[in-house]
Formats: C-alpha cells, structure tokens, sequence
C-alpha cells in the first residue's frame, strides 16, 4: 500500500530501488524505470511497459493519442495563432499581425489578426513599408508593403539602386540598410533606430513627387512610414545622414548637430502636397546657420 497520493490517477515508475518517481519526458529511453504504475487514492497498479513517444517529446502509454502539435497559423484558430511568434506574417496576399498579451489571464499568449481590413471590420491600415518576417524558416526575410497597397514578402537587394531601397551593405559587413538618398548617396543601418527623410523624386516603396521627401521611422527592424497623424512639425532639421533631431525643450540647443553639419526640410502644405497617408517635404536650399560664440 502507498499512501499520500492525490486521489486523480497519476503515472508513476519505479526505479531500481523500486523507488517510485513521477514521469519525466525522458521515460521511454530512460533505463532506471524497471516498471510503470497508476497510483490514485493510496493505492497503484502495475500497468504494460508499452510505451510510445510523442513528435512533441513526451511519453504516453501505447494506444493513446499524442497531443496535437499544431503549427502556427496567423489566420487560424487560437491554438494554431499561439504557436506563432510575435511579428508581422503574410499569408495568401494578407497582411497580419501577431502580438504577445501583456495583462489579464491571457498574459504572454499570442493573438493574430489580419492588417487592413475593409471598413467596419476589425483591424487596422497597413503599414507602408519594410516589415521584418515573422515566420519560421521563411524564405524571404522582409515583407515590402507599397503606398499602392500591395504586400510582397522580399529579400533584401544586394546595393542600393535607389532611394527607398532596403539593402545588406557589403562593405559594412553584410549590414541592413535603407538607401536614403541615391544620387549623394545617403543610407542608414537598420540598427540605428530614428526617423529619417526618404527622397521619393523616383517612385519607390514610401510614394512618387519629385523633388520631394517623406518620413520614416526605424524601430524593431521595421521600417515604417510616418503617417499624417504623426507629423507636427513644419520644418525638421537632421544630421548630414538625414536622421531627424529635436529640440528637448523650447530654449536648449540640438545637441551635436550644430557641431556635425545639418540640413532643414520644410512640410509642404499644399493640397496636391499631402498623399493620402503621409505628408511630402522639400529641402531647403539655404544652410541653417550656426550661431557664433
């Protein structure tokens, strides 16, 4: 007789000093366990040391269903959205988003849904521009989402053939980088997070009018257009590489960026100026001046 056990019907099994120990995943391979028992109220029975093993690693005894290993499926049921990862995922032409919950009973589960609907249905608009992959052993790495509303999973070029273009940089080590300015040229890594101008004088992912520049933002290896909503400012100033600084408050000067060289960009305000999701700058053609001493 064995006593304080629970009274639900758990599967133990003895080792070599007939010792019992719950069941590890390991217990079809492990040969310390001479026999399998069933104990439930105070009492175990010797059960068949038939055992098979699951694709997902655990151990059940011969005739039983393994548990499902779904896959991850954005577009699916609740199981198969929690196998996903966290991120952006394409699947037949639509865009979805995978999101990790941080609060309530569900914190850390994962929940899909698709980008973009039409109106009235859950969801919102989809980002323009270049969104990291989410999917497992994917192909391409990046999906590239256009002002015209079309979504194409993508791998990064191999050089920058144009302002707007995510490339991997070969003389900085393989980098991923987004081509800023082609003629000059102008780009930046990926891994420097900002805002940033983007010439669009040629059409290119982020939109089309000459001589003019929209803003995007760099974060989490996406990088994303700046929509209306966003912009506040009528003119920004950057860095030589085109990255947006600010003043932290009203009175202290931008630090560095009157010491490194800076370009300004005005907002353009005119009705054929505004696309339907981001505003267009123009660069200046006179170089801010720096105070004297």
């Amino acid at each position: 007789m064995v006593t304080n056990f629970l009274s639900e019907e758990k599967l133990f099994c003895a080792n070599e000093d007939n010792k019992l120990e719950s069941r590890l995943v390991n217990q079809c391979t492990s040969a310390e366990c001479e026999k399998y028992y069933v104990c439930a109220n105070g009492s175990c029975d010797e059960k068949s040391t038939n055992y098979q093993s699951c694709s997902n690693g655990t151990c059940i005894p011969a005739g039983e269903t393994c548990p499902s290993t779904s896959t991850c499926d954005p577009a699916g049921n609740a199981t198969a959205q929690s196998q996903c990862n966290a991120g952006y995922y394409l699947k037949t032409n639509k865009l979805y988003l995978c999101t990790q919950s941080s609060t309530g009973r569900k914190r850390n589960t994962i929940a899909c849904k698709e980008v973009g609907k039409e109106a009235g249905q859950t969801g919102t608009k989809v980002p323009i521009g270049y969104l990291k992959n989410a999917e497992q052993g994917a192909t391409e790495t990046y999906i590239q989402c256009t002002y015209e509303g079309t979504c194409t999973a993508i791998n990064p070029s191999s050089s920058c053939t144009g302002a707007g273009v995510l490339y991997t940089d070969s003389s900085s080590g393989s980098a991923l980088t987004l081509c800023l300015e082609a003629d000059t040229p102008v780009s930046t890594s990926i891994a420097d997070e900002g805002s940033y101008f983007v010439n669009v004088s040629s059409k290119n992912t982020f939109g089309e009018k000459t001589d003019h520049y929209v803003i995007v933002k760099i974060e989490d290896e996406n990088v994303i257009l700046q929509l209306q909503a966003e912009a506040s400012n009528r003119f920004e100033y950057t860095t030589t590489n085109y990255l947006i600084t600010s003043r932290s408050d009203a009175k202290t000067p931008t630090t560095g960026i009157c010491t490194t060289g800076m370009h300004e960009f005005m907002k353009n305000d005119c009705d054929n100026c505004v696309s339907d999701d981001a505003f267009y700058y123009t660069r200046t053609t006179t170089t801010p001046e720096t105070p004297s001493a």
